[in-house]
């Protein structure tokens, strides 16, 4: 009956606690998205050079993010030791508390990874839209200037022709 008692108060902690930082990790998560997409917009209104230099001023963005994550991730590690205080059973509440601590960096990290590689895919799409204009624009400008050059050599040879017509 104890160990069942305990099994059951063990389950009830757990999820209580998993709750919690459900609720803390997604607002985290949310602040984590909404910065590194504030910074990929910023870079993408940059006359963009290269992916070199996108992903430069991106990483150093991200890394700010990164510091303010930190931060918030160490109110949430307060707030949770607050909760294992307050737990009907503190002890119980305190073995499960490393494996929460420990996942909340490593989801952090995670986030602004995959965060930034979507802004980056993004911007390496807007590179190659701007390359292929490019070309298109050099392509027709080509075009334009050997048209150009055979309506004058065109042009040349009948104003030759009508000159010639003229003394003849």
């Amino acid at each position: 009956f104890v160990f069942a008692f305990r099994n059951l108060q063990s389950i009830h902690i757990y999820k209580s606690m998993q709750h919690f930082y459900d609720v803390e990790m997604g607002t985290l998560r949310t602040f984590i998205f909404d910065e590194v997409n504030t910074i990929g917009n910023n870079v993408k209104q940059e006359d963009l050079k290269s992916i070199t230099h996108a992903s430069t001023k991106l990483a150093n963005g991200t890394s700010e993010v990164m510091d303010k994550a930190l931060e918030k991730k160490k109110e949430i590690e307060e707030k949770f030791y607050e909760k294992v205080k307050t737990s009907e059973n503190p002890d119980m509440a305190a073995r499960f508390l490393p494996d929460f601590v420990f996942d909340m960096r490593r989801k952090i990290e995670s986030w602004l990874e995959s965060d930034e590689k979507q802004i980056l895919n993004e911007i390496r799409g807007i590179l190659k839209r701007k390359e292929k204009e490019k070309k298109t624009l050099r392509n027709n400008f080509s075009e334009d200037i050997k048209a150009t050059d055979r309506d004058a050599r065109l042009g040349t040879m009948i104003f030759q022709d009508i000159l010639q017509e003229a003394i003849a």
